[in-house]
């Protein structure tokens, strides 16, 4: 009988023993799988926290070669006002991975009204294209103009449609204001802008395109205190100032004839 309880006792043991160091290998197991988990969370927050490179007043988050996208399209400075719906177009696009193709006209090259003395300015064209274009055009003023009223800054689309456009943008040091209602004709477009009394006077518009046409683009500065309304008189067609803006009425003979910029897109 002894013998009998004494074998009991020690199968008992064992399968108490076998059954514990089951449950200590579980344990060790979701031990080390929640381990694993954490140090997973970790190394994902601490990648994405590195990948984050700037956010804007929109809470809008760049990459490093996100935030260089835009200051190759535009200027440093300019990641500040992009919004979300324009990011994630251009990401939805697949424009960051594309190539930004730049044309430019320099003082000179403007072939400004004889009479006109405010050449100290540069004219830019940038273009990124995947199955559709997006396109900056950008007037840098190097000096502040003598005059500081409507100019106009638009294009004419040859060829291809006009996606959406942009809004149009006037800046400067400790300045800002932006233009959200272009004047449409047609599936061409121009925005009156008005100059203010800044330093570094920059005028911008950007727009997004279809393919396989050409994109005309011009910026005509006013050489007299005009309205906006008068500034608003002008048609869009080939042969105007820039090759985009025939102006009509009073506002015929007002501004200074320069040169445009053209981009095969």
């Amino acid at each position: 009988m002894c013998h009998l309880f004494t074998s009991f006792f020690l199968t008992i043991t064992l399968y108490l023993n076998y059954e514990r160091s089951k449950i200590l290998k579980m344990k060790e197991k979701i031990l080390s799988i929640c381990l694993l988990g954490l140090l997973l969370t970790l190394k994902l927050n601490f990648v994405n926290a590195r990948s984050i490179y700037y956010i804007n007043q929109y809470d809008v988050e760049f990459t490093e070669s996100q935030y260089n996208y835009f200051s190759n399209m535009f200027w440093d400075g300019y990641q500040e006002f992009i919004t979300q719906d324009e990011f994630n177009y251009v990401d939805k696009l697949n424009l960051f991975e594309s190539q930004i193709e730049t044309t430019y006209l320099k003082e000179n090259d403007l072939q400004l009204y004889s009479t006109m003395t405010e050449k100290s300015r540069t004219l830019i064209m940038n273009k990124s294209c995947s199955s559709q274009c997006y396109i900056s055009l950008q007037a840098n003023w190097n000096a502040k103009p003598n005059v500081k009223s409507y100019d106009v800054i638009g294009a004419r689309l040859s060829g291809v449609s006009l996606v959406k456009a942009g809004n149009a943008y006037v800046m400067g040091d400790n300045f800002n204001k932006s233009y959200s209602s272009p004047d449409i004709k047609n599936n061409r477009f121009g925005y009156s802008v008005k100059l203010e009394n800044v330093s570094n006077l920059k005028v911008n518009v950007s727009f997004f395109t279809t393919t396989g046409g050409t994109v005309y683009g011009a910026y005509e500065h006013s050489r007299r205190n005009i309205s906006l309304k008068t500034s608003k008189l002008y048609t869009i067609s080939q042969g105007g100032q820039g090759n985009v803006f025939k102006f009509n009425g009073a506002a015929s003979n007002v501004y200074d004839e320069a040169n445009g910029l053209s981009l095969n897109v």
